[in-house]
């Protein structure tokens, strides 16, 4: 690559960083919800199986009610430094270990969560919308809520 177009390439790049957040929409829903939940999710995608064991596609190991104001806010303020932490990064796999599903009088939002690949998938109402990019930074915070409230975790990526 000649230098002038790596550098057209880089700005670019650069210039992409720390405008990823999650979309507002969503993260009203999160900062308000009624409910709020915390999935943990086998990578393998699954067909034919119906909710509350299929999760957009994912099977759910477990899951847990996120009632404490203060760990809701530890976990939507951990992915939100997350997503601005990635601009521009991502894998090509989609194998989402945690999913999120916030609900705030009738809008439903789901978030499927894949710190190997570094996306958030985003569902609104059961219909995709707009994801996100996310860095590994928030894993710890995610595994150590499943671990608190005794959920099972899928294996870590080999």
């Amino acid at each position: 690559m000649h230098r002038s177009a790596f550098v057209a390439v880089m700005l670019v790049a650069l210039g992409a960083a720390g405008c990823n957040d999650i979309p507002s929409k969503t993260l009203s829903v999160m900062q308000q919800a009624d409910r709020y939940e915390l999935l943990s999710l086998d990578p393998s995608r699954i067909r034919n199986t119906p909710p509350p064991d299929n999760f957009h596609g994912w099977r759910v190991l477990g899951r847990t009610s996120i009632d404490d104001k203060a760990t809701r806010e530890k976990l939507t303020n951990a992915l939100r430094t997350g997503a601005r932490e990635n601009g521009s990064m991502a894998a090509g796999c989609f194998n989402p270990r945690h999913g999120i599903r916030v609900v705030h009088g009738q809008d439903v939002h789901d978030l499927v969560i894949c710190f190997q690949c570094l996306q958030v998938a985003v569902f609104e109402n059961g219909e995709p919308a707009k994801g996100f990019l996310v860095s590994e930074s928030p894993h710890a915070v995610f595994d150590d809520a499943l671990r608190a409230a005794h959920v099972p975790l899928a294996e870590k990526p080999g």
